[in-house]
This record gives C-alpha cells, structure tokens and sequence, in this order.
C-alpha cells in the first residue's frame, strides 16, 4: 500500500482484485506510510468475523487516534501526488543498484524495501549497531 499499482493502490489494485466480493488484504501502515499497525480490507462479513473471533485482535489495543490520523493524512498525499509511488520505487532500485555495484548482497526489490544479505552474524551484529548509532 502506498508503492505498488497505479497510485500506490497495493498489490490487489495492481493484479486486478481490489474490491473483488472474495479478496482479503492486509496491509501494513507502518511501511510506506510512516504510521503505525495496519489494517485488514475486505468484505464486511469477513472483518466482522475477524472482530468477533480472531483471539489476537479481541485482546489487542485500538489504533491510537494520532496514529489513525497520520495514516490519514499519508494516504491523502499519496493520493495527491501520484509520482510518490513511483519515486519509492526507483528510490528502492537504485539503492539497490548501488549496493550491489559496492559487493553487497541484495534481493532485487519488487517495491519499495531492500534486503541486504550480511556476510556473517558478527557483521550483522555490527550494521546494526551502525543504523542505531
């Protein structure tokens, strides 16, 4: 959501199954749109399912309201600026373009997160402490 299809509409808008009476979709609004949690899209039967009997979301925490917010606004300017998505994703090939023109180990993104494969445990250890610092 926010980085693939036509907008930044997601992959279900992409492959032609956005609103299809049988489709689910998850999505995350930590990623793209710098908010936090996610949602699940779908069929109200399916969601009033979910509420009603999916054990990790009756004892989980609601949104909070900031956050709801912030992935409100998020999506309006995606929405308003079409080229977002697309500069996600050149972003995302060119940071991964340049990786592996250095030596490293990547997986080709196919939208907007690059996986960089650590040589070893000890220099996993330590590009993480890197990103922290």
């Amino acid at each position: 959501l926010g980085v693939v299809g036509d907008g930044g509409r997601g992959a279900p808008h992409a492959a032609g199954l956005a609103g299809a009476p049988d489709v689910v979709a998850t999505v995350t609004l930590s990623k793209s749109l710098g908010a936090q949690g996610g949602a699940v899209l779908g069929p109200a039967r399916v969601i009033e399912h979910l509420v009603n009997t999916a054990r990790t979301f009756i004892f989980d925490t609601g949104l909070a309201p900031a956050a709801v917010g912030a992935a409100r606004e998020a999506l309006r300017m995606v929405r308003s600026g079409p080229e977002l998505p697309v500069r996600a994703r050149w972003v995302a090939a060119e940071f991964h373009r340049r990786l592996t023109a250095a030596g490293y180990t990547a997986a080709r993104p196919d939208a907007a997160v690059v996986s960089v494969h650590a040589p070893d445990p000890v220099a996993a250890v330590r590009w993480a402490a890197d990103c922290r610092e």
